[in-house]
């Protein structure tokens, strides 16, 4: 298992072949014991013989969060939260994936941190529906990962004009 730092490339090892897979391609990663399914962006599914606990360290500063024990997910590709008994994220795909009761704090927290750091971005899109909110945080994620790939810092306008870096 391997990554390039300057295009953010993943190799993963099938029983077949083996990939080079952009990491902004990734829409999810679920683990079956010893085993990983990483489902890409086109619809293609790659089972690998690797531990998701080892992708997790890879993958986590990239901007995907581990919802359960056997589900990482692409916040890139994250649509909406289902609250209640449920607790299941839905991504762009529709596809439900739960979210375990002690990752649910950690979740909230993760989307709270967005809103609160980029709130004058996000509220200059137009969106009034409150679950459309979610898509304006997967946005400012999708424009960091960008930014940080091309330049590797980040600046930003604020409302105020004025610039800053993170």
């Amino acid at each position: 298992m391997e990554r390039s730092k300057n295009n953010q490339k993943l190799i993963l090892k099938t029983a077949e072949r083996i990939y080079s897979v952009n990491v902004q391609d990734i829409v999810r990663c679920e683990s079956e014991k010893n085993y990983s399914t990483f489902y890409l962006l086109n619809g293609q599914q790659l089972l690998v013989s690797t531990t998701l606990k080892e992708y997790e360290t890879i993958l986590v500063p990239m901007g995907f969060f581990r919802s359960h024990q056997s589900h990482l997910i692409n916040m890139l590709y994250f649509d909406h939260y289902l609250k209640g008994d449920n607790n299941t994220i839905v991504m762009k795909d529709k596809t439900a994936i739960p979210l375990a009761i002690r990752k649910k704090e950690e979740f909230l927290n993760l989307l709270k941190t967005l809103w609160n750091k980029f709130p004058w971005f996000i509220n200059e899109l137009p969106c009034n529906d409150i679950e459309y909110s979610f898509l304006k945080i997967v946005f400012v994620i999708s424009f960091i990962f960008v930014r940080k790939s091309d330049f590797g810092t980040i600046r930003i306008i604020n409302s105020n004009r004025q610039k800053w870096k993170k």
